[in-house]
């Protein structure tokens, strides 16, 4: 990933990589619980969107993508023809990969979703703040799910 965090893309484990369980090394558990502790900071923060913006992207930075490389889809693992996977994943930014850090990989891509939405919010002052609260009580719970899939200390926030 570059430092240029405005073009990049979601980064996707293909689905037959999503793992069941998942034993992390030291080192993934420390930059995964320091990221997620960033995001649910953000999540609470109740300074402006931009600054929001500048600790995820900081975080993701921090995280990095983890050891991925570019699966090759067999036909017989999918239903769907290769142009029409290509077709969606282009439309959606989206890119899949194969990773032997799958966890690094789910967490950097919840930073980028929830860093688009933060643009979205920042773009769009007019959105309903209800609305607005809502999709982050939804972030934080995918931050929570995470925490306990991973085993993972990390200070109980809540919004």
């Amino acid at each position: 990933m570059t430092d240029d965090l405005s073009n990049s893309h979601l980064d996707l484990l293909v689905p037959w990589d999503l793992p069941i369980d998942l034993n992390l090394s030291s080192y993934e558990k420390v930059v995964i619980t320091h990221a997620l502790t960033q995001l649910l900071t953000a999540l609470n923060s109740k300074e402006q969107v931009a600054e929001a913006i500048a600790l995820i992207d900081q975080t993701i930075i921090n995280l990095g993508e983890g050891h991925q490389s570019m699966p090759n889809i067999p036909k017989t693992k999918i239903v769907l023809k290769q142009w029409e996977i290509a077709d969606y994943d282009r439309y959606f930014n989206i890119q899949h990969i194969e990773s032997d850090t799958p966890a690094i990989c789910i967490v950097c891509s919840l930073l980028l979703t929830y860093r688009q939405f933060l643009y979205l919010c920042e773009q769009n002052p007019s959105l309903n703040p209800i609305h607005i609260a809502q999709q982050k009580q939804g972030f934080e719970a995918i931050a929570h799910l995470l925490i306990r899939s991973f085993n993972l200390s990390v200070l109980n926030f809540s919004l």
